[in-house]
């Protein structure tokens, strides 16, 4: 019951700003009521686009975490230590705020030297550049 009581508070709270501002405007009730819907109806849409969202987001962390796993990267990187490679932790902190997935995944599938010291990172050819994609998404956001 405690929805049926929130939306009644707002239609109520709906109806007051009307009745102090709509009438002024010239807007009659069968027009608020098509607006009133269209706006729960679009509210209603967004809310289910999100949870489908958040759905497929919590998948993908479960297969880029798989693809981690399986593909050897954690004998050299770990969530929050240092062994051979940077941590996971680490390398979100240096490119938080930048726009690098697709430089970052492309450093993954081709490798790199350099970048974090004098170890060079192998080739992961094998990988999809797909795969790579959402790999190097999931270490850029936490690792989490």
């Amino acid at each position: 019951m405690p929805p049926r009581l929130e939306i009644s508070k707002n239609l109520i709270w709906l109806q007051d700003l009307r009745s102090r501002s709509l009438d002024n405007q010239g807007i009659d009730d069968d027009q608020e009521r098509a607006a009133v819907k269209t706006f729960l109806k679009l509210t209603i849409v967004g809310l289910i686009l999100a949870g489908v969202s958040a759905t497929s987001f919590a998948l993908d962390k479960a297969k880029a975490r798989a693809m981690f796993d399986n593909n050897g990267c954690a004998s050299c990187h770990q969530p929050a230590e240092t062994l051979v490679g940077p941590s996971l932790k680490d390398i979100a902190k240096r490119y938080k705020g930048q726009k690098v997935v697709g430089e970052v995944a492309s450093r993954i599938r081709e490798g790199s030297e350099g970048r974090w010291g004098d170890m060079p990172h192998p080739a992961m050819t094998t990988l999809e550049p797909a795969d790579a994609e959402l790999l190097a998404r999931w270490i850029l956001t936490g690792a989490r």
